[in-house]
């Protein structure tokens, strides 16, 4: 009896986890990602009404390359991504086994190459496999395809070398042991406000920001007033 107790706890637990992990889903209406015509963001489409389509889509369009990519993804994945985020410097001699994002390979890509199928500045933002929507030029944002401007904050290119870096294993790694000033991870999350990791236990793009919540200056998981975003993993003391 005592073990079924046991299981019936670590299930509720593991939904409860679920169920908050997209409990902010309906906080993107009328944020900057959503790109739906009816939204008081400045890009947006004029003729497509859905605000999750352009990233996410309940069946998996025919014309999308075979494979599973999650989290059911309807964007199209743009160029190769050259550097390593933080591969060079301090980060490096750490001896991580941080890499690049690479190639964009549908069905294999991290999640932090999933945001820069819109960030890198190479593809439109209405590139999507299923549903169709036009982004027209927007003076110092996008261009007539919708592509993010090398003038934009938001364009991130693709040449990552010069960012925070990502796509890095946190959870357990050896590296960390050495580290007197950096929090450890517990339960695939950092910090006071939980910053999660994904699945591998690897620091991606999503550990600092919620695509689906900006509640936080740039949809971050944390307040930037102190540096507290910083602090939640680059321990002051």
């Amino acid at each position: 009896m005592k073990h079924k107790l046991t299981l019936l706890l670590m299930l509720v637990l593991a939904c409860g986890s679920s169920f908050a992990q997209y409990s902010a889903v309906g906080k993107v209406r009328n944020t900057k990602h959503d790109l739906a015509s009816g939204s008081t963001a400045v890009v947006k489409a004029s003729d497509l009404t859905q605000t999750c389509g352009f990233c996410h889509v309940a069946h998996i369009s025919p014309t999308a390359p075979a494979g599973n990519q999650t989290p059911l993804w309807n964007h199209k994945l743009g160029a190769t991504l050259t550097g390593k985020y933080g591969g060079t410097g301090t980060f490096a001699s750490l001896n991580t086994d941080i890499a690049a994002l690479g190639a964009a390979t549908w069905g294999t890509a991290t999640s932090s190459h999933l945001c820069m199928a819109c960030h890198d500045g190479t593809i439109g933002m209405n590139a999507i496999y299923k549903f169709t929507a036009t982004i027209g030029a927007i003076a110092s944002h996008t261009d007539v395809n919708g592509k993010l401007l090398t003038t934009n904050n938001s364009n991130l290119g693709t040449d990552l070398s010069g960012t925070h870096p990502v796509n890095f294993t946190y959870q357990g790694a050896a590296w960390l042991a050495t580290q007197k000033h950096v929090a450890v991870p517990s339960n695939y999350s950092v910090g006071p406000a939980n910053l999660p990791l994904d699945a591998a236990g690897k620091l991606q793009c999503a550990t600092c920001h919620s695509v689906h919540d900006a509640t936080n200056t740039y949809f971050l998981r944390d307040t930037v007033n102190g540096s507290q975003i910083c602090l939640d993993c680059h321990l002051a003391t």
